[in-house]
């Protein structure tokens, strides 16, 4: 989205429909594979974005990943289920989109913070709700290795993402 203009989000937004429904072929389509293909093209296509995942926030506060482009964005799961606080979790209750703008600074979540400083290099965290059966909440997960990357445009380019994925649920 170099240009930033409406005309992009709605390119990318055609792009990721095809790719949806490429991927659906067949009579029972893989939801699973789908999540994969799309949190691999908002971390392909969009320059701010180095890791990308899907997660399932339950009533119970369990955290259950559904696809992810890599360790790190596993461990950003890992981290919010082991410690029981972070953005996702904020984000599946408030249904808002949620943005950490740098985990060096971030004083919403400490524990949440903490570890993932130490275990990640992500700086810069950009989440999206994604609405699920049941009493369920998912939520789309896009980080960054630096701080303050996630401005317009890369929101813009989330939320299309976002739109495409809430589809698979």
């Amino acid at each position: 989205m170099s240009g930033g203009g409406v005309g992009d989000a709605v390119e990318l937004d055609a792009a990721m429909a095809e790719l949806v429904r490429r991927s659906s072929g067949g009579a029972n389509p893989d939801h699973y594979v789908i999540l994969a293909k799309i949190v691999m093209a908002a971390a392909e296509q969009l320059p701010v974005v180095d890791h990308a995942g899907v997660a399932l926030f339950g009533e119970s506060g369990v955290i259950r990943s559904l696809a992810a482009t890599d360790g790190d964005a596993l461990m950003l799961d890992h981290v919010q289920r082991l410690c029981g606080q972070g953005p996702g979790y904020r984000c599946a209750a408030d249904g808002r989109a949620v943005h950490v703008d740098d985990l060096f600074v971030e004083q919403r979540w400490p524990v949440f913070v903490e570890q993932t400083s130490a275990l990640t290099p992500i700086r810069s965290i950009l989440m999206f709700p994604l609405l699920a059966d049941g009493g369920d909440s998912a939520v789309l997960a896009m980080s960054a290795d630096g701080p303050s990357v996630f401005l317009g445009d890369a929101v813009k380019a989330g939320s299309v993402f976002a739109k495409h994925a809430a589809g698979c649920l």
